[in-house]
């Protein structure tokens, strides 16, 4: 049971850092922008902090 948990952690920080690439990627494609209210790494740096967060309760 713990060892599934764990793997489901596990796919869980995966998937958030790959929707964390996909988000880098697209910013890097996407024409500028001068009336972008926040800058475009904003959500992939709050994937990133989210998989911390969740391998951080996982330990």
């Amino acid at each position: 049971m713990k060892q599934q948990r764990q793997q489901q952690i596990a796919e869980l920080t995966r998937l958030l850092r790959f929707q964390q690439s996909l988000l880098n990627l697209s910013a890097k494609c996407s024409k500028p922008d001068s009336l972008r209210k926040r800058p475009a790494a904003a959500p992939s740096r709050t994937l990133e902090q989210l998989a911390r967060k969740v391998e951080a309760q996982a330990s």
